[in-house]
């Protein structure tokens, strides 16, 4: 045989461990046509592996340049494909002409066109690393090549050709393993699946066309031989099989295979709404809901105010995609935080709360909702004689959305006031022993009865003790009230 130089190399796409762990099972799978990838033949689903599928070209490729009459498009004893001077198919023709074929090269009368919608679904594949044998029960398994859940719309071994296994599990009538091991029919599947491609068919006796299947090489003078070389699928039966490309009554024919998002089957897209805070990133993400599946080009109503945490304003900045395209779609709603601000309507009133303000006033404090009220307000002294400053006497306790009322009245100044002293006990191993923590001065007036327990105030890791005396009633000589906290046990 000739010997033939190659210069295809493949690029690296995936490390090994990206590759789906799961073997292909057989389907009689469900058919694309030309309409649904931009190619201008149907394609058969053969096999999936999770949501991937294995899909094959329902007729051989037309290789032959445009520069060519067309009287040899779709004649097959100028399209089918030399393999090579070799029978290993890394260094094949066959693998050369399959990459020229899906990149766009050489000018094939059926180059698979770049913008062919099939290249949004096709993904890397672990086929090249997996060329299988033919020799023994081992060669039913050991071909199997795996998707992976990279995208690749265009590079070289992402088309690839179909190793024995995967022809004699998933389309073919029969089996026939070099060495010992005699024809075997098919499963039903893989018999199915056959009928729905065209191999032609040769006039002349002994002479076949077929297809062309990936092949690890035979090692000349050696028993591995057996093991090894090219196989091809004849038409008159089906038949995966090994045939050497020095038998010269054989035509192999180009029959791409890829992996491919099984999406690409479906008329409705999925679509999901990532919902993040400040920007995106997986840090950042709150939630992911996917919305029910749409036609291509439907407008995606997302809703721009879900899930939006407290603090964050709404709606959200939305980006991604606009209507659905025939692949998985995703929109990003952005929330963004809100400036740090508290409003509060203060109404003020004389005596009590009841009756009309006598006015009121609009304040923006820059804390957070749920923010203490009372130590934000600075009490206004009312300019009337016998009123003491302004105290909170009803509405809401702490800032809220959007906005917090309060109510400030203005009590005529009482005839007398009491302190309200406050100690703490020193220490564990000083019982009885207490020092000055805050005193307060409270109205009142004569006559008015005050218990110690009722001016009683919370302090952390306190608790309230007594007070001395217990009670007063207030007058001239009664005004000082003194309580005592012992340390929380």
């Amino acid at each position: 045989m000739l010997a033939l130089l190659i210069a295809a190399a493949s690029a690296p796409i995936a490390s090994a461990d990206a590759y789906l762990p799961t073997t292909p099972v057989p389907v009689i799978g469900r058919i694309l046509t030309p309409d649904r990838t931009g190619d201008n033949a149907n394609w058969i689903e053969i096999a999936r592996n999770g949501p991937y599928s294995l899909i094959l070209r329902a007729n051989y490729v037309n290789w032959r340049p445009n520069s060519y009459a067309m009287s040899v498009y779709n004649n097959p004893m100028y399209q089918s494909v030399p393999y090579g001077a070799t029978v290993g198919y890394r260094s094949s023709s066959l693998r050369t002409t399959l990459n020229n074929w899906f990149n766009n090269r050489g000018g094939y009368q059926d180059s698979l066109p770049p913008t062919a919608r099939i290249r949004n679904y096709t993904v890397a594949n672990s086929a090249l690393g997996v060329l299988g044998t033919s020799c023994a029960d081992i060669s039913l398994r050991d071909g199997f090549s795996s998707p992976s859940e990279f995208k690749a719309g265009f590079g070289d071994d992402i088309a690839f050709a179909l190793s024995f296994t995967e022809s004699a599990q998933f389309i073919s009538n029969s089996q026939f393993m070099r060495g010992p091991v005699a024809h075997v029919e098919s499963n039903p599947i893989a018999k199915m699946n056959y009928t729905r491609i065209r191999i032609p068919f040769w006039q002349q006796p002994n002479e076949y066309f077929g297809m062309w299947l990936r092949s690890p090489g035979d090692t000349p003078g050696q028993a591995a031989a057996l093991c090894s070389g090219t196989y091809a699928s004849h038409p008159y039966d089906g038949k995966a099989s090994q045939m050497g490309v020095s038998v010269s009554n054989h035509h192999g024919m180009l029959y791409p295979a890829l992996w491919v998002d099984s999406s690409i089957f479906e008329s409705r897209f999925p679509i999901t709404v990532n919902y993040y805070t400040d920007s995106i990133d997986i840090n950042n993400l709150i939630v992911s809901i996917p919305l029910e599946p749409q036609p291509a080009g439907t407008y995606i109503d997302a809703d721009l105010t879900l899930f939006a945490p407290p603090g964050y304003g709404t709606p959200g900045t939305r980006s991604g995609d606009i209507s659905v395209a025939e692949r998985q779609n995703t929109v990003n709603v952005v929330y963004e935080r809100k400036p740090v601000s508290s409003t509060v309507y203060v109404y003020y009133f004389l005596d009590s709360v009841e009756g009309q303000p006598l006015s009121s006033e609009i304040l923006v404090f820059p804390v957070p909702p749920g923010t203490l009220i009372a130590p934000l307000l600075s009490m206004p002294q009312l300019k009337m004689p016998g009123y003491l400053p302004g105290k909170i006497a009803g509405g809401d306790t702490h800032t809220k959305e959007p906005f917090a009322v309060v109510l400030v009245v203005f009590e005529k100044a009482p005839s007398r006031y009491i302190a309200v002293v406050h100690m703490i006990q020193k220490s564990y191993a000083q019982p009885g022993q207490y020092d000055y923590y805050s005193m307060e001065m409270m109205p009142a007036a004569d006559g008015d009865m005050i218990t110690a327990a009722s001016k009683q105030i919370y302090i952390p890791g306190y608790r309230f003790k007594d007070g001395i005396p217990p009670s007063i009633v207030v007058s001239e000589y009664q005004t000082v009230l003194l309580l005592r906290y012992d340390i929380s046990p």
